[in-house]
């Protein structure tokens, strides 16, 4: 059975945060290795109750799903003739990671003018998508953290490990129908045929 290779990658929703932005997805340069999701059921305490029960479960749960990352410079694909820029700075790896780090950081004011009535109230992240082959989980960005582990003699990062962990309110399972359908479409062969 031949299987399509698909790259990861997180694909940011318009400034809405209801349609995503698949012109602006950023393609991990290598799949994360695992992928750790955590679901946990929103609690509240219920005063009225005597005793040991006085936790009961609201109906909502929050998700995060935790993975790392890696960038890779050391290999450009965008040097004339095959070959490395001239110029190492072209292959800081911060050059490809940007676009991620940018995605915590809060989104600009869609209101435009400055004279907005909401005062000093902060605009929202903008929600992603995290996409690879059948997973999709929707949510923020709520941490980031960036390790350079490789270096150029002039001291540029040119590799890069970005852990990441993107938060749901109101978790639910979503699987991306069609990569499932592909994957059970061709039945396995026999072995030994």
């Amino acid at each position: 059975m031949s299987t399509r290779f698909r790259r990861a990658s997180i694909v940011p929703f318009d400034a809405a945060g209801k349609t995503a932005e698949d012109d602006r997805a950023i393609r991990f340069d290598f799949n994360p290795e695992t992928l750790t999701l955590k679901v946990t059921a929103s609690k509240a305490k219920d005063k009225q109750r005597k005793g040991r029960q006085q936790v009961q479960h609201v109906g909502t749960s929050e998700a995060t799903l935790s993975f790392e990352a890696l960038f890779d410079s050391t290999r450009p694909r965008d040097g004339e003739d095959g070959r490395a820029p001239v110029d190492e700075e072209k292959l800081d790896v911060r050059l490809r990671t940007m676009a991620l780090a940018g995605l915590i950081a809060q989104a600009e004011n869609q209101q435009g003018g400055g004279g907005s009535s909401a005062g000093n109230q902060q605009p929202a992240p903008r929600r992603v998508q995290f996409r690879w082959g059948s997973i999709i989980f929707n949510g923020l960005i709520t941490a980031y953290q960036e390790t350079f582990d490789y270096f150029s003699p002039g001291g540029v990062p040119l590799r890069s490990k970005v852990q990441i962990t993107i938060t749901e309110q109101e978790f639910r399972y979503e699987v991306n129908s069609d990569e499932r359908a592909a994957a059970f479409a061709t039945p396995p062969s026999p072995s030994g045929l």
